[in-house]
């Protein structure tokens, strides 16, 4: 959803699949919700949109005026997705939320965090109505 927004932002042609994505920034913003970005979501929008990471703090930041806090990949984020049961990537995103107490994974994707219980994983739209 957010390297959809960002590609959006640089002029490239891709759309939002949902409206409910642009609710979700509009919610983010204006309720001075922090949205946690980790490395693995900076890797992930560079290999993706070949922007740097501070291209797209600058989109996140400042051209969507989101509160963003910037959190590195730490041991215990690997040990706890080693512990998850599902795919590599996904586990990781999972312990970084579950490690730094976040309040809830937004996802269109909440199909792939079913088997993670301890953690609240909502689609945009859920999020809206949170």
């Amino acid at each position: 959803m957010l390297i959809s927004r960002i590609k959006q932002e640089i002029g490239r042609d891709y759309r939002l699949l949902f409206s409910e994505s642009e609710e979700f920034f509009e919610k983010c913003k204006n309720q001075e919700i922090t949205v946690l970005i980790s490395e693995l979501f900076l890797n992930e929008v560079k290999k993706i949109t070949k922007l740097t990471e501070e291209d797209v703090l600058e989109i996140l930041e400042k051209d969507l005026e989101l509160s963003i806090l910037k959190i590195k990949i730490n041991k215990n984020d690997l040990i706890k997705a080693n512990e998850l049961n599902t795919h590599k990537t996904d586990a990781l995103h999972a312990a970084i939320a579950i490690n730094n107490e976040c309040d809830a994974l937004i996802t269109w994707n909440t199909k792939d965090f079913e088997m993670i219980k301890e953690l609240r994983v909502l689609t945009p739209e859920e999020f809206i109505s949170f």
